[in-house]
C-alpha cells in the first residue's frame, strides 16, 4: 500500500463499498477540490488502484470532521488503511476536536472509529443522505 497525497480525482476512481453507496451521487470531481481545500487528505494506493481516500474538513478553528471513502476492495487492505488513518491522525493533533459520522448500520464503520481512538459521542435521526440515521464519535487531540 503506497499513501500519496489526495487529489480530486482520486475519488472518481474509487468504486464505494455498499455502506457508503449513498454519497455517490454527490462524488464528483468539484465535491473532490472541496475536500482538497476543506484539509490536508491523503490517498491509500495498490499499485495504479485507490483504495482509500480520507483527511479532515474544517469546520471552525479548531473543530475538524474526519472523512473516509472506502473502495469495495478495501477489506483486504484494512490493516495498512487503519495504519495510515492512525498515523494521518497522530500527525493532526493539535488541540483540536476530532469528529467522524459514521452511519448508524455500519458495523465496519463503528469498529473503525473506535480502532481509530475515536469516542461515542451522539446519535443523530436521518442525518445522511437517503434519510439515514448517523453516530458522531469524537476525538479531543492533546
Amino acid at each position: 500500500m503506497k499513501i500519496i497525497s489526495f487529489q480530486p480525482n482520486h475519488i472518481l476512481q474509487l468504486s464505494l463499498q455498499e455502506k457508503q453507496q449513498e454519497v455517490s451521487q454527490e462524488v464528483n470531481l468539484e465535491y473532490g477540490r472541496g475536500l482538497l481545500e476543506a484539509g490536508p487528505a491523503v490517498t491509500g494506493m495498490d499499485g495504479d488502484r485507490v483504495v482509500f481516500c480520507g483527511g479532515k474538513a474544517r469546520q471552525w478553528e479548531g473543530r475538524y470532521i474526519l472523512w473516509a471513502m472506502l473502495s469495495k476492495e478495501s477489506s483486504k487492505h484494512m490493516l495498512a488503511a487503519t495504519r495510515a488513518a492512525k498515523r494521518f491522525i497522530a500527525l493532526q493533533e493539535d488541540g483540536s476536536r476530532l469528529e467522524a459520522i459514521v452511519r448508524s448500520d455500519f458495523d465496519q464503520g463503528h469498529r473503525w472509529a473506535h480502532m481509530l481512538g475515536l469516542k461515542w459521542h451522539h446519535h443523530e435521526e436521518q442525518f445522511l443522505p437517503g434519510g439515514y440515521d448517523a453516530d458522531i464519535y469524537v476525538r479531543l487531540s492533546p
